[in-house]
């Protein structure tokens, strides 16, 4: 439980009791409740808030983890957050760091997006949306979801659509 008092939050985890100063930058972080996207990346007790309303024990570890992929919306791969989260003061295995994306992905909290085959990208923006992926740069970016160039498939009788991610590859001209 988290509890705001004078600027500084008191929460209780694993049977331990933190207290630490609140930073009031308002930033946002991905969920799903609406149509907007937030990201509070550097907020902890909002990111501690945040695991725990989506079922998520808040260790250490997945705190860590979770304050740099919603610090900006951001495709990254499992390698690339490794290192990022490695170069701070605790050091996080690569097992901890997959099977945190794994917990992350299957509570909604990111999304995992093949790029192609052997490529996997972990998208802290959960909204609705598309991407184009340059080939030649290897750059992976946001393409808004109403764009008139896509459209919903007819799903087969009896089905609901229940995601759609859609990767457009371009090359340099």
């Amino acid at each position: 439980m988290i509890k705001a008092i004078a600027g500084e939050a008191k929460y209780k985890l694993n049977g331990i009791f933190f207290n630490e100063q609140l930073h009031m930058k308002h930033k946002t972080i991905p969920t799903t409740d609406n149509n907007s996207t937030t990201y509070i990346g550097d907020h902890r007790p909002s990111v501690i808030r945040r695991l725990m309303k989506l079922g998520i024990t808040p260790t250490q570890q997945r705190i860590q983890i979770a304050m740099f992929l919603l610090k900006a919306p951001q495709h990254l791969s499992a390698d690339e957050i490794l290192l990022a989260v490695n170069n701070a003061e605790r050091q996080v295995s690569k097992a901890t760091i997959y099977n945190t994306l794994n917990l992350f992905v299957a509570k909604g909290l990111i999304r995992e997006l093949t790029v192609y085959p052997g490529k996997v990208v972990y998208d802290s923006n959960t909204t609705a949306h598309y991407h184009f992926y340059n080939i030649d740069t290897g750059e992976l970016f946001d393409m808004d979801v109403d764009d008139p160039g896509i459209t919903t498939p007819i799903l087969p009788d009896g089905t609901r659509l229940d995601s759609m991610d859609v990767v457009v590859r371009i090359r340099n001209a």
